[in-house]
């Protein structure tokens, strides 16, 4: 049995967020039956003689969701007309519920979008910029079918604008976000153009006669090398920030990266074929590198099949050798010059995690992190009654089924830390990968989901906030379509040895 079955709660503690049965007011039972009734007055005036037609379950789902955002429409303009704070405020709360309302019925992303400008109105741009994340997270993995379509063409919306205009949103409430993407971009192309140098110069050492096939290629070599860590970036964000602010986070990170490449390397050539070059290798080695899950190879394991080994490759194919010596001399500097680079001098595991701290307003880790498994009402209601008031998840609702949970947690961090320090004081600053691989099985085994741990979850559908993908640390973390995930409370803990 493992230590943490000793913490397990009683059974009777819900596993999960609590349902919260969404009942509709007067109003907007009228505002559903009017949209309804529209619907189907046009339906059955083109329905043979005696006939009426059927209406799929989705549909009317959707036609009634229309319906409630036609209502909280309605409700927006009787609050251009009021005259009164109190008025105003109430009006925005029933917009409000019935925005989710509205969701609950038929789950379109847009019904989100439209959410968050409803918090941004009201003044609420904590929340306004969580809606707006989830909206692009959702949006991200919307696969319409028939009945979806033909609901958002009657919208009439650009939905690739709307995408846009969300990111902006996100990026203008996450000052922060920009700051530090402006910070990693202009330190990765002046960084990537001394590496690229170093690399060459290095090769020259360890081959006198070697020398560029072409004489005008030394930019695109520099480009390669900039595309290479914008990669390592991006999969580093995917991790730690979620794909909605990944997504902000990368398009700064990008714009700022070809504004200092125009200033660094536009006397080879002209800023309009630098821009193209950039563009079109970066969208290319995407796909391509994407292919790879193992970053680098383990010690006595073998090269080929890694991204540090494909990235080898490439590089390769600028000089005039085709030995494999050189490809595995190469693939030694790479790996050395971007653990330095990233690591130490960029720090992008150290700047990525600070953007990645959830927002749950409890002081105490473990409550941190019941707060981010749903089994704490969000912070920002003073109770839980409050909580289910505005729609929101309650989490355990009594107080004497959330100790055991609870007390689960803090043995995990206990337990947990101890071992941290144990392996600090054994290994010191260099973890073994063999023991590494070690620790990585443990945390998928005994701090999964039934431990209060981490999860799986499908890897277009990662949480934004509160949750760090592992698979960037190893194969262990992927299972197929699934990656396996950790609370950030934990993985603050565990960040020194892995």
């Amino acid at each position: 049995m493992s230590i943490f079955d000793r913490f397990k709660p009683k059974s009777g503690v819900p596993h999960g967020p609590v349902e919260v049965n969404v009942q509709f007011t007067a109003d907007e039972n009228e505002a559903m039956n009017r949209a309804i009734e529209r619907y189907a007055t046009a339906a059955n005036a083109s329905a043979p003689e005696g006939m009426q037609m059927f209406v799929a379950p989705k549909v009317k789902d959707g036609i009634a969701a229309q319906g409630l955002a036609e209502y909280v429409e309605d409700l927006l303009r009787q609050g251009e007309d009021c005259g009164s704070d109190a008025k105003i405020a109430t009006m925005m709360d029933k917009a409000i519920k019935g925005q989710m309302k509205a969701y609950a019925l038929h789950s379109l992303p847009i019904y989100l979008f439209q959410l968050a400008e409803l918090f941004e109105l009201a003044g609420n741009a904590t929340k306004a910029r969580e809606f707006f994340q989830h909206f692009l997270r959702a949006q991200d993995a919307f696969k319409p079918d028939q009945i979806d379509n033909l609901l958002l063409n009657q919208m009439g919306l650009d939905l690739a604008k709307v995408v846009e205009a969300a990111k902006q949103r996100v990026a203008e409430t996450e000052p922060n976000l920009i700051e530090k993407a402006d910070q990693i971009g202009e330190g990765l192309v002046s960084g990537a153009t001394e590496v690229a140098g170093s690399i060459l110069e290095g090769l020259g050492k360890f081959e006198d006669s070697l020398e560029l096939r072409q004489e005008n290629s030394t930019r695109q070599f520099v480009i390669e090398v900039i595309v290479f860590y914008m990669h390592l970036v991006d999969r580093l964000a995917f991790a730690h920030l979620g794909a909605a602010k990944r997504n902000v986070f990368l398009d700064r990170v990008t714009i700022t990266v070809l504004k200092m490449a125009l200033q660094a390397l536009s006397k080879d050539g002209s800023a309009e074929d630098l821009g193209k070059a950039l563009r079109d290798t970066y969208s290319r080695r995407q796909i391509e590198y994407g292919c790879y899950k193992v970053l680098i190879a383990e010690k006595d394991e073998p090269l080929r099949d890694t991204l540090y080994w494909e990235f080898s490759k490439v590089l390769l194919s600028f000089v005039d050798d085709s030995n494999p010596a050189t490809l595995t001399f190469l693939n030694l500097i790479v790996a050395d010059m971007t653990k330095a680079f990233m690591d130490d001098t960029l720090r992008v595991g150290e700047v990525l995690l600070s953007l990645a701290q959830p927002r749950t307003g409890y002081d105490d880790p473990a409550e941190q992190i019941m707060f981010i498994l749903s089994f704490k009402h969000d912070p920002k209601y003073d109770t839980i009654l409050d909580a289910i008031e505005h729609g929101s998840n309650p989490g355990i609702v009594d107080a004497l089924d959330q100790l055991p949970v609870y007390s689960a947690i803090y043995a995990n961090l206990s337990i947990w830390a101890k071992m941290v320090e144990t392996i600090g004081d054994e290994s010191g600053a260099g973890v073994p990968a063999k023991l590494k691989d070690e620790v990585y099985r443990m945390i998928v085994e005994e701090l999964d989901a039934k431990h209060y741990g981490g999860k799986w979850f499908h890897n277009t559908r990662i949480p934004s906030d509160g949750w760090i993908n592992m698979g960037s640390y190893s194969p262990l973390f992927v299972r197929g379509n699934a990656v396996f995930c950790l609370p950030v409370p934990y993985f603050r803990l565990l960040a020194s040895i892995l």
